[in-house]
């Protein structure tokens, strides 16, 4: 047998009949430690060709260059390729559930606000174990035609992923006026969970962008009229139901003020603050978000990323 039928019949007893560099070594009468040395040699020779079929690739220079401009604790980057709105949703919400499923901590309570890449996250969670942890909605409900994207649902959904307790906030996103407001938050109910809400170690929540409204999710709060004038106000987006700035600055509007849940400044002082968006259309929003330290980890795709870092 020549030397390279010998790697070949290496290679197949080590990938193809499972046998270990030891059983290996036996059968050949030499050491574990030669059969790595051929393996490695097999590979060097392509007669092995190892490749690695990931549905959802990421760039880990895009993330590393994120993390250093905007000091954030963790970035992840989809590469999108040719992929549809639907698909880069379902890819951000796999990468974003296996980020939870590492982080996440017993005795940790998780905050979470509305959307459907958060739908694709809570659809996309298979948990490596069950953990006693809190499930919290961070922001009133909207009462939205597609519940399954609405707060409620998706918190009680996360929580059964886990087994876990579950805090709804009774409350509407957006009430008539800051009297009202004032009222309602005094409630014990509300305040009760706000409470459990400002103790969160992480939140998750998407981003949104006043460019492209869905007014069936606003339904009800914002007009076209509406719009217009937050734009005149400077908004570019928003991040839990509330308007921001270019900056990242949370805009002293009346919207705002009538918002009920925790709002960005509170947001800012929680452990994990997890942005999970893409698509160019948000890239402005998002380099608002990142400006004024928003969150401190991002999931979003590559075009997003090189947009981003462009700007900077």
């Amino acid at each position: 047998m020549d030397d390279r039928q010998l790697l070949v019949r290496i290679a197949r007893l080590y990938y193809e009949q499972k046998k270990t560099h030891a059983e290996i070594g036996d059968l050949i009468h030499v050491s574990r430690f030669t059969v790595s040395r051929l393996l490695q040699r097999a590979q060097e020779l392509g007669i092995v060709e190892i490749k690695i079929h990931d549905q959802w690739e990421e760039s880990e220079l895009l993330a590393e260059q994120l993390c250093a401009e905007f000091s954030l604790k963790e970035a992840i980057v989809l590469i999108r390729r040719e992929r549809s709105d639907t698909e880069l949703r379902e890819g951000l919400g796999y990468l974003a559930a296996n980020y939870l499923d590492r982080h996440l901590q017993p005795g940790w309570t998780l905050g979470i606000s509305w959307g459907r890449t958060l739908d694709s996250l809570v659809a996309m969670l298979q948990p490596s174990e069950k953990k006693a942890i809190k499930v919290v909605q961070m922001m009133g409900h909207a009462g939205l035609k597609n519940p399954e994207i609405d707060g409620p649902d998706l918190t009680r959904r996360l929580a059964e992923k886990y087994e876990s307790e579950y805090f709804y906030l009774p409350a509407p996103l957006i009430v008539e006026n800051v009297k009202l407001k004032e009222e309602l938050i005094k409630q014990p109910s509300i305040k009760e969970v706000l409470a459990v809400a400002h103790n969160a170690n992480i939140v998750v929540s998407g981003v949104g962008t006043l460019d492209m409204v869905d007014y069936s999710v606003w339904a009800g709060y914002l007009t076209e009229m509406d719009v217009v004038n937050l734009i005149k106000n400077g908004a570019i987006g928003h991040v839990c139901g509330q308007f921001f700035d270019t900056q990242g600055r949370l805009l002293d509007i009346d919207i705002n003020k009538r918002f009920i849940g925790l709002n960005l400044e509170e947001m800012k002082q929680i452990d994990h603050v997890v942005c999970v968006a893409g698509g160019t259309s948000k890239y402005p929003a998002i380099l608002g978000g990142l400006r004024g330290g928003l969150f401190n980890v991002l999931i979003t795709d590559d075009m997003v990323a090189k947009e981003i870092l462009k700007a900077a």
